[in-house]
C-alpha cells in the first residue's frame, strides 16, 4: 500500500494518492509496472514537502526514486531488457532440461523445470512483472 501526500496550490494536504500493489491499477499515476508519482510540474520553482506512508506484507525495506519523465522512462526500459533477458535464459534452460527428461526419462530433470519456472515466475513478481494479474490473492498468496 502507498499513500502519497502532496501539497495543493495552496499548501494544503487534502487527499492522498492510494495506490501500490494491493490496490486498484486504475489509482495508478502513470501507466508502468512501478509506482510513479508526480512531484512538480515543469519548471515549477517552489520548495514543497511531501509525505509517503507504505505498507507491505513484504521486505521492509523500498527503494525510492526521483527524476525527470524521461530518466524514468530510460531507466524503466533498462529494466525490462534486464527481466526480458532474465526470463529468456530461464526459459532456455527450462527447454534444456525438458529435453534431457525426455531423453533419459530422470524424473530429477523435470523436477529442475517445474523450479526453474516457478522461480522466475516469482522473481519477476517480485519486481512488478506480473503475468497473473493483479488479483489481491495472487499478490497475497502466489508472490
Amino acid at each position: 500500500f502507498i499513500d502519497f501526500y502532496r501539497p495543493d496550490s495552496t499548501g494544503e494536504y487534502r487527499t492522498p494518492i492510494l495506490t501500490g500493489s494491493f490496490r486498484p491499477e486504475e489509482n495508478k499515476e502513470y501507466d508502468a509496472n512501478n509506482y510513479w508519482l508526480k512531484l512538480a510540474d515543469k519548471g515549477e520553482k517552489r520548495a514543497q514537502t511531501f509525505y509517503i506512508r507504505l505498507k507491505s506484507g513484504r521486505n521492509p525495506e523500498y527503494t525510492l526514486q526521483a527524476g525527470t519523465m524521461q530518466t524514468l522512462v530510460r531507466h524503466q526500459r533498462f529494466q525490462d531488457v534486464g527481466a526480458a533477458v532474465f526470463a529468456g535464459i530461464v526459459l532456455v534452460m527450462a527447454l534444456y532440461n525438458l529435453f534431457l527428461f525426455f531423453a533419459s526419462r530422470s524424473r530429477i530433470y523435470l523436477l529442475y523445470v517445474g523450479y526453474a519456472v516457478s522461480a522466475m515466475l516469482i522473481s519477476l513478481a517480485v519486481n512488478n512483472y506480473v503475468f497473473f494479474g493483479q488479483s489481491p490473492w495472487v499478490q497475497a498468496h502466489f508472490v
